[in-house]
C-alpha cells in the first residue's frame, strides 16, 4: 500500500522568500537591512505609559479572589475584566498592546504564541461569524479544527481549552470585523458569549478588543458589557501640537539609517509627515522621507562637520542609500521634457480635420459636448446610426 502524500503539508521552517531576495545585490541587501532596523524600531509615546497602567489593572484582577473567605482555587477567582483599545486605521493600536503585552513584568520572556501563554491572541478574520470566531480561537489554543461543529459545541471546546490551557487573557484584534455587518440578532450573540467567557462559573478570562472606534460602540451598547470595560482611545495626531514630537522621532529612526537631518525638521518635514499618515500615530514612520518639492538648505555632515548645500531635508552620509537626488530629480525633469505633450479633445478634433485635406469640413461630424456625454449631431448624408 502506497503512502498518500500531502499536498498542503509545508516545512514550517523553511523561508519562502528567500527566493524573492536572491535578486538583491550585496547593495541591494544592505539597503534592505536598513529598512528593516528603521521599521522594527518602536517610538515610544505617553499613552505606551496609560496601555501599561490598563493592562496592570487587567492582570491584578484576574488574580483576584470572588470570595475571599476561601483559598485561592480555579474556580475561586473573580469575574474577568475588558480592556477596549480603540483607534483610527494607521493609529498604531496592535503593535502598541502586542508590546505591551511581551514587556509586561508579569509576562515578560514569554512566547505569546506558545502553548504555555496565559495569553491567546486571535486576530479576527474578515468577514467573520461567531462560529468562524470560535474557530479562531481554537485555531490560537493550537486546537485547529478538522470537522465541521455547530456554533454552540464550538464555543462548547473554546471554554475547555481555555480551561485545561490556563488561559487568562483573550485578545481579540481588529474586532471591527465581526461586528460590522451583523444585523442585531448576531451582535447579541457576540455580546452574550463574551459575557460566559469572563463570568462563567468553571472558568473565567479577561478580554482585551481592539479595533476601530466602532469596536466601543459594540461595548457601550450593552450595559452589562460597559460597566466592566476600560477604553482607552488613542488620538489621532495634530499640527503643530505633535510637529517636535514626529521631528524628533524621524531624527531617531535617521540616526538609525545613518541618515542625518536639519534642525528645522519640525517646521518644514514634520508637518507633511503628519499629513501623508492621516494625523495617525502609526503611520508617520512609513511615510516617505522626503519633502514634497526641492528645498535648499545647509545640512552638516556629523562625519567631517563641513557645511553643504541640498535639495534634502534628510540626506545620507555614506552606504547603499547615498544617492545625489538633485540628480534624480534633474533626469525626471528630463524625462518629462522629452515625453510627446497631450493634445486637449478641442485641438485633436481640428488636427483630425486639417490633416483629412481629401475630406471637406463640412462632412466632419458636429458634436457638442456636455459635462457628462458627448452628443453627434445629425448630418443629412450621414448613414443611419445602428441601434444599440
Amino acid at each position: 500500500m502506497s503512502d498518500t502524500v500531502d499536498d498542503d503539508a509545508t516545512d514550517p521552517s523553511a523561508d519562502p522568500s528567500v527566493d524573492l531576495r536572491n535578486f538583491l545585490s550585496a547593495e541591494g541587501h544592505q539597503t534592505l537591512e536598513l529598512l528593516e532596523q528603521v521599521r522594527g524600531k518602536y517610538v515610544t509615546s505617553p499613552g505606551d505609559a496609560v496601555c501599561m497602567k490598563a493592562l496592570t489593572k487587567l492582570i491584578l484582577n484576574a488574580g483576584m479572589r470572588a470570595n475571599t473567605a476561601l483559598p485561592y482555587s480555579r474556580t475561586n477567582r473573580a469575574e474577568g475584566r475588558i480592556l477596549v483599545i480603540t483607534g483610527e486605521s494607521g493609529a498604531g493600536k496592535s503593535r502598541r498592546l502586542m508590546r505591551t503585552l511581551r514587556r509586561h513584568p508579569a509576562l515578560e520572556g514569554q512566547d505569546l504564541a506558545g502553548p504555555d501563554s496565559p495569553v491567546v491572541v486571535v486576530n479576527v478574520p474578515s468577514p467573520c461569524t461567531l462560529k468562524l470566531l470560535g474557530r479562531e480561537v481554537l485555531h490560537a489554543t493550537g486546537y485547529p479544527l478538522e470537522r465541521e461543529l455547530l456554533e454552540n459545541l464550538v464555543w462548547e471546546r473554546v471554554r475547555r481549552r481555555l480551561d485545561r490551557g490556563n488561559k487568562l487573557i483573550v485578545v481579540f484584534d481588529e474586532m471591527q470585523h465581526i461586528t460590522r455587518k451583523l444585523n442585531s440578532d448576531e451582535i447579541n450573540k457576540v455580546s452574550d458569549t463574551i459575557k460566559n467567557l469572563i463570568n462563567n462559573l468553571t472558568w473565567r478570562v479577561s478580554i482585551i478588543v481592539c479595533g476601530l472606534p466602532k469596536v466601543a460602540d459594540f461595548i457601550h451598547r450593552d450595559r452589562q458589557l460597559e460597566r466592566r470595560a476600560q477604553f482607552i482611545h488613542i488620538d489621532s495626531l495634530t499640527m503643530p501640537g505633535d510637529n517636535a514630537v514626529i521631528a524628533a522621532m524621524v531624527t531617531k529612526l535617521a540616526a538609525v539609517a545613518d541618515l542625518i537631518a536639519e534642525a528645522d525638521i519640525a517646521t518644514n518635514l514634520a508637518p507633511r509627515l503628519i499629513h501623508a499618515a492621516c494625523n495617525q500615530w502609526g503611520s508617520p514612520s512609513h511615510s516617505p522621507m522626503r519633502p514634497s518639492r526641492p528645498r535648499f538648505g545647509p545640512i552638516t555632515s556629523l562625519s567631517t562637520g563641513t557645511t553643504t548645500r541640498s535639495t534634502s531635508v534628510i540626506r545620507s552620509r555614506s552606504g547603499p542609500m547615498a544617492r545625489s537626488r538633485s540628480t534624480t530629480s534633474r533626469r525626471r525633469t528630463e524625462a518629462f521634457s522629452a515625453a510627446p505633450t497631450r493634445k486637449t479633445r478641442s485641438s485633436a478634433a481640428t488636427g483630425l480635420r486639417s490633416a483629412s485635406p481629401g475630406l471637406p469640413s463640412s462632412s466632419m461630424p458636429r458634436r457638442t459636448e456636455t459635462p457628462r456625454q458627448v452628443q453627434w449631431g445629425d448630418r443629412r448624408d450621414a448613414a443611419p446610426r445602428p441601434a444599440l
